[in-house]
């Protein structure tokens, strides 16, 4: 299975390939005006790094945002193209679930520990998406897969051989930053259990004084100050994941957070 994935919703962009599960080391740039035009001849590049031909891709994964709004645009319209021309099927994954592989997997240590010590373990990724407003959604790592739904798994790690599952345990949220403590406060007091919870994401960048604060009046709240863009990996995994469950074929749009305007309006 040689499945090519793109990711154009941050400051740097990347494609890479996975052949037979083993990922390849990504073509990435950073994004500016003329990644438009290099797109095609990047992408060429890596199946060429594969040492494959076009015809020879499975399925395409993209990272459906939020993100940069040019950015995520171009990435999206691309694969639709290609989807189209080859035949085969594309999926979209939210930036949220790229990005919570990409802590959970930053931070097996942690999420051992917890586990081990009978708390639950979370990850917590958390966009600045502008306007002084955060995006970001709570996913459990859990051993359990008796009683996972499938649609609730985004994507899995390995922590000590034993294999854990990524799941989203809420609905995507948007919130004031300002209002952005108070809530995780009010969700650790009212859910059951003692919790440890990673956070990660862009977030960090602006808002870290605020994130900081978080942590030290919180316990269990750890702050991943590493992975504030997603990872090249975490989007192939998802993706995989994603056509192991018989997720069907969408028709990929952007994320918007908020209702989208055309200009002039």
């Amino acid at each position: 299975m040689n499945i090519l994935n793109i990711d154009s919703t941050s400051a740097k962009s990347f494609i890479t390939l996975s052949r037979q599960g083993e990922i390849l080391k990504p073509v990435s740039r950073e994004s500016d005006r003329k990644y438009m035009e290099m797109i095609m001849a990047d992408i060429d590049r890596m199946i060429k790094k594969a040492r494959l031909d076009i015809g020879e891709i499975d399925a395409i994964g993209v990272n459906k945002g939020p993100g940069d709004f040019t950015g995520t645009r171009i990435g999206i319209s691309v694969v639709k193209t290609l989807g189209w021309v080859l035949d085969i099927p594309v999926y979209g994954i939210n930036a949220l679930d790229v990005m919570a592989h990409s802590i959970a997997r930053a931070n097996k240590g942690i999420i051992e520990k917890s586990i081990s010590s009978g708390r639950s373990a979370f990850v917590l990724p958390c966009l600045d998406v502008r306007k002084k407003e955060l995006y970001f959604s709570y996913y459990e790592i859990n051993g359990d897969d008796h009683n996972n739904k499938k649609s609730d798994i985004v994507a899995s790690i390995i922590i000590k051989d034993k294999p854990y599952s990524i799941l989203r345990r809420n609905d995507m949220e948007l919130l004031a930053a300002e209002e952005f403590p108070g809530s995780i406060n009010k969700w650790l007091s009212s859910s059951r259990g003692e919790k440890n919870v990673i956070i990660g994401g862009n977030c960090i960048l602006n808002y870290s004084k605020i994130l900081v604060g978080l942590s030290k009046n919180l316990e269990g709240i750890y702050l991943d100050r590493k992975n504030i863009l997603p990872g090249p990996a975490s989007l192939d995994i998802c993706v995989r994941n994603a056509m192991e469950a018989g997720a069907p074929e969408e028709r990929v749009n952007p994320v918007y957070v908020r209702d989208f305007a055309p200009f002039g309006k």
